[in-house]
């Protein structure tokens, strides 16, 4: 089986350069927790499907992998989107 995967610090790397031109650690905690209060607790998880659904880097995956998932309800969107966790 092949799987695509993306990983939520990835994403919140990309909007802390967009907002800030930084990935300092205290830049990427407050724009993690912004992304989480205006989006709700599992936007990560919900931007790392949008990012699977919007690219074609591999069109014969089969599923997402989604790493980097530290907030409970994130791990809750996952199960929401039909997956299931995996803490390894």
């Amino acid at each position: 089986m092949v799987f695509s995967h993306v990983s939520t610090s990835d994403i919140v790397r990309l909007e802390a350069m967009k907002r800030h031109g930084s990935v300092d650690h205290n830049i990427l905690h407050d724009v993690a927790n912004d992304i989480r209060l205006h989006e709700g607790i599992g936007a990560l998880c919900m931007r790392s499907k949008d990012v699977f659904l919007s690219t074609a880097e591999n069109p014969e995956s089969q599923g997402l992998v989604i790493s980097g998932i530290r907030a409970p309800g994130e791990g809750h969107e996952v199960k929401v989107m039909g997956g299931r966790s995996c803490i390894c």
